[in-house]
């Protein structure tokens, strides 16, 4: 216990990458919407996610990024099988070293000319009409982001709608993106829960948002995902250090304070409560305290934090 605990009090936010990057010039729209594919040891979910996004039909220019981040299986054979088979398919296809989830998306948007951005996880795939359907709904590309509705599927039949786009959520699949807004802003690498950066560094710039309500993006639920895995790893603390992180980055991109970021950090804080709940009680404690002086230096600038505070008490009087 005294090693785990020595390892987390060493642990420092400086190792998880800085999301925020200097501006960079853009460059031109080549082409409507990326599709970007983060791929790691799926050899047997990635043919159906490639072809997903290869037998669109539409008459939309696109193109289509893979990122192979280092497999060790068949991943890369399966890929460039699949790419020489639709030789007339724009696809780019970048084969690298691990650098992780979130260097596998930094590596596709480094080489992305789309006017939009759209993430697809290697394990899911997408409708026949998604790039359609999203691009008609984008109002000839003056919206920022156009969010689809999402179903969930365990195995070869077990479906469910699980997110019809009513609202925003913080994660970066089924929704098509201004590649401006990741002009200076990247994924975190080194750290799990990559997806905080939509919650805090993009959402704060989209000025419209349009929704499409036909199923568009199919998710896999993954028993041996971060959602799941997290629970007893010590990894689940990246939740905290990615809130610190993000109040630093905004501070950086001079996001003024809102009452909706005054949400975002109060829901930020309850998540990261549960994601920690099933650690050490030791382990928990210190990460707990330090929340709390946290939310207190910064409670000037984020007045829900202060209510958070009470929670985070009543959690270390457990």
């Amino acid at each position: 216990m005294e090693k785990e605990i020595n390892v987390l009090k060493r642990k420092n936010p400086d190792n998880i990458k800085d999301p925020v990057r200097p501006t960079n010039q853009l460059g031109r729209n080549e082409c409507c919407v990326s599709i970007i594919i983060a791929a790691y040891n799926d050899e047997k979910n990635i043919k159906k996610s490639l072809l997903s996004a290869v037998e669109q039909n539409t008459l939309i220019k696109y193109e289509i990024i893979i990122v192979n981040d280092g497999s060790s299986d068949g991943t890369h054979d399966v890929i460039t099988k699949l790419i020489n088979s639709y030789p007339n398919k724009k696809v780019k296809y970048i084969n690298q070293e691990n650098r992780g989830f979130s260097g596998a998306r930094n590596a596709g948007l480094d080489i992305a000319t789309g006017e939009y951005i759209f993430f697809l996880d290697s394990d899911d795939y997408i409708s026949n009409n998604t790039i359609d359907d999203l691009y008609r709904k984008s109002n000839n590309g003056d919206n920022d982001v156009v969010d689809g509705s999402i179903v969930r599927f365990v195995g070869p039949v077990k479906k469910r709608l699980v997110r019809p786009a009513t609202g925003y959520f913080g994660y970066p699949c089924g929704k098509l993106i201004k590649r401006k807004l990741f002009q200076n802003v990247r994924f975190p690498e080194n750290a799990w829960f990559e997806d905080t950066i939509v919650e805090f560094l993009i959402m704060p710039f989209v000025r419209k948002i349009s929704f499409c309500d036909t199923a568009i993006y199919y998710y896999r639920k993954n028993f041996k995902g971060i959602s799941t895995s997290a629970k007893r790893n010590i990894k689940s603390f990246d939740s905290y250090y990615l809130l610190k992180i993000m109040h630093e980055s905004q501070k950086k991109m001079l996001v003024p304070w809102s009452i909706e970021n005054d949400k975002r950090y109060s829901a930020h804080i309850e998540i990261t409560l549960r994601r920690i709940k099933h650690q050490n009680r030791e382990l928990r404690s210190i990460v707990l305290r330090d929340l709390n002086d946290w939310m207190v230096d910064n409670g000037h600038e984020r007045i829900k934090m202060i209510e958070k505070g009470r929670v985070i008490k009543n959690k270390l009087a457990e």
